[in-house]
């Protein structure tokens, strides 16, 4: 990780909680997931394939999912694995993208929270 960030103020601490508060835990996202015989991916899956995306939260020492990344079927947006494999890059899911993730997630929800 990288060392040059800014350390964590509590006003950064009382945001990320704000924006976060909504978001659902693992096993709740997944009870959400569209499944049938061709489709019955688990939600392990979708993390691996890049169809949905967890942030971890430090407060709540877990990794949650917004809601909005599904349609009212429970399938993932089409749109959003696009974005996340532009995202990603040709890196994938190494390193560098943990470093830079995060600021592309805030891209993500900010955009979000903009769109309503």
């Amino acid at each position: 990780m990288r060392s040059d960030w800014p350390p964590e103020t509590p006003a950064s601490a009382q945001a990320r909680a704000e924006a976060v508060v909504d978001w659902l835990d693992a096993a709740t996202f997944e009870s959400l997931l569209y499944r049938d015989a061709g489709e019955g991916r688990t939600l392990n899956q979708h993390l691996q394939s890049g169809t949905v995306f967890a942030v971890w939260v430090p407060e709540r020492d877990l990794y949650l999912f917004p809601s909005w990344q599904l349609d009212p079927t429970g399938r993932p947006s089409p749109a959003l694995a696009e974005v996340l494999a532009l995202l990603r890059g040709q890196y994938g899911g190494s390193a560098e993208i943990r470093v830079k993730m995060p600021h592309r997630i805030r891209f993500l929800l900010w955009n979000h929270v903009v769109a309503g």
